[in-house]
């Protein structure tokens, strides 16, 4: 066993653009408080996270690949790159640095080698026929490469598993940072204030990019069936896309008549600052969610989610908030006007019911649980800086 005050760990991933591994990479490297020694490798050059890195003085060495092809080159500058640093750990993420580093880390002899997945569907056209023949070399390959398969989901572990991945499992939530994630009766009234919300309007939030897996029309139709019973509310909708520029949403809720109760944010760097702003949070996904983070951060400042039974989702509330069923808008309708009665009826009991969301995340889904759980399958002991 490997003192991991001695140790070096290599991290290999295909990108470091802004994605959900690069984060959890990122937090990952920055919150580690002990002794070991993070590098990392990334095929693409450049990105928002190689920025941050280079910045925090962490050594990132990139292999100059061009965005969708292989070159023989890459593999020899990895070779020779993972020779002569020989770390103690190779952990690799997403599919193609799990194949490529995996099999080099291995050719090494490198004893720790622990990949990364963190899909849970692999269906649709979005999926570069490249990419499905890359996982079922994974497939073939992972009884014999990786000591461990690290998942952020139960259900992504399933999913591998039930296309012929073998290894051994490990599901570790991803982590955040209460000290930038937390409940703020200050940051919502100033986030208010700049949206013109009212604090007596019950705000609904939905955080997440324009894409069919989030299912927007879902989460509209549900709106459009609560207007039928109640007047004050209004939702707020962040995301890559959604913004004044989407004619499809736009179109929707004119003819929805819920402009007047619809506001298009757009992307924001301020996660806090809306998560506290909103009264709820709902995700109306249809598919494919492994572990959605905005759900975990909602529930970090305290606020109270509806999720889809898709993925980790209900897991991640648990008994705190709402599940519903997909493509359902009519439950989902029921389940926003519940959360509104509760609120509006009793703030004690809503108050209550807002910190029990809280507490619940400041255990489960901190960063400093998250950096012990990879210790742990790391080095196969209890985290000791």
């Amino acid at each position: 066993m490997i003192m991991k005050n001695e140790s070096k760990i290599v991290h290999i991933i295909s990108s470091l653009g802004d994605g959900g591994a690069e984060g959890a990479l990122y937090r990952l490297v920055i919150n580690d408080k002990s002794d070991c020694k993070h590098e990392i490798v990334s095929f693409i050059s450049g990105g928002k996270y190689s920025k941050i890195f280079k910045s925090q003085d962490i050594k990132v060495t990139e292999l100059n690949q061009v965005q969708g092809k292989i070159s023989f080159l890459v593999f020899i500058k990895l070779f020779r790159y993972l020779s002569n640093v020989k770390p103690d750990v190779v952990q690799t993420w997403m599919y193609h640095a799990d194949l490529i580093g995996g099999v080099i880390a291995k050719i090494i002899k490198i004893k720790h080698i622990v990949w990364n997945v963190r899909t849970s569907f692999l269906t649709g056209d979005s999926i570069k026929f490249s990419t499905k023949v890359v996982v079922r070399l994974c497939s073939f390959f992972s009884k014999n490469i990786p000591d461990k398969i690290i998942t952020c989901s139960n259900n992504a572990a399933l999913f591998h598993k039930s296309i012929g991945y073998k290894s051994n499992f490990i599901t570790i939530d991803n982590g955040f940072d209460k000290n930038k994630l937390y409940p703020s009766k200050s940051l919502r009234s100033y986030m208010r204030k700049k949206i013109s919300v009212s604090d007596d309007t019950f705000l609904i939030g939905m955080i997440a990019r324009f894409d069919p897996q989030k299912d927007h029309e879902n989460a509209i139709n549900a709106l459009t069936i609560l207007k039928k019973s109640t007047k004050n509310f209004k939702c707020i909708f962040v995301g890559k896309d959604m913004d004044n520029s989407n004619s499809y949403i736009k179109n929707l809720l004119e003819k929805f008549n819920l402009v007047d109760n619809v506001i298009l944010f757009g992307q924001s760097i301020n996660i806090n600052e809306i998560m506290n702003a909103i009264d709820l949070h709902i995700l109306s996904s249809s598919y494919g969610e492994g572990f959605p983070n905005v759900v975990a951060e909602a529930m970090m400042c305290g606020t109270p989610c509806i999720v889809t039974n898709v993925g980790d989702s209900s897991r991640i509330v648990g008994n705190t908030g709402w599940v519903v069923e997909p493509n359902d808008s009519n439950l989902l309708s029921k389940s926003i006007e519940n959360a509104i009665q509760v609120k509006s009826s009793s703030e004690k009991q809503w108050d209550k019911k807002c910190k029990n969301v809280a507490n619940k995340a400041k255990v489960e889904f901190t960063i400093e649980r998250m950096v012990s759980e990879y210790h742990k399958a790391w080095f196969g002991q209890d985290d000791k800086n």
